[in-house]
């Protein structure tokens, strides 16, 4: 018998499909099919809440604090005389302007790290030198204070 066409209300597949045997999925079959579908997701949910926990496992985040970053003087070599640290860079570059023109040629303005815009001289070789530079500073109105320079 030939299928009479789509009618409403009924499958539209019906009537050609006679004699042809329908194909059952078992239930490991479909269970399988679902787990391949839902392998993905649940690695990228594992991988979500493995993420934080392994990144806090050793305490919240550290952030420095602004003494943090005030290293004081451990040793000779390396040591930085520092005029002074300011939360707005066009404070520490008039800062910088003083310092340059009272004679202090190497001064710089740079972030120490902890949010703060140092003004500095680096590189010097001695604690005794350091102090020198400090005194020399004083006349002219600079406070410097002698701080060991980060490698």
């Amino acid at each position: 018998m030939l299928p009479r066409g789509p009618q409403e209300g009924r499958n539209p597949y019906e009537g050609f499909t006679e004699g042809i045997p329908t194909l059952r999925v078992s239930p490991a079959v479909a269970f399988a099919r679902r787990r391949s579908q839902l392998l993905p997701w649940l690695i990228v949910l594992v991988s979500a809440l493995a993420y934080p926990v392994a990144v806090l496992a050793g305490g919240s985040p550290h952030f420095p604090r602004r003494s943090d970053c005030v290293h004081r003087v451990r040793g000779e070599g390396n040591l930085e005389v520092v005029f002074g640290r300011f939360a707005k860079e066009t404070d520490a570059k008039a800062l910088l302007q003083r310092a340059l023109g009272a004679g202090f040629t190497l001064a710089q303005a740079q972030g120490d790290g902890c949010g703060l815009v140092k003004v500095f001289v680096p590189g010097i070789p001695t604690v005794a030198v350091g102090r020198d530079l400090i005194a020399e500073a004083r006349p002219v109105g600079l406070k410097g204070t002698l701080e060991q320079g980060q490698p």
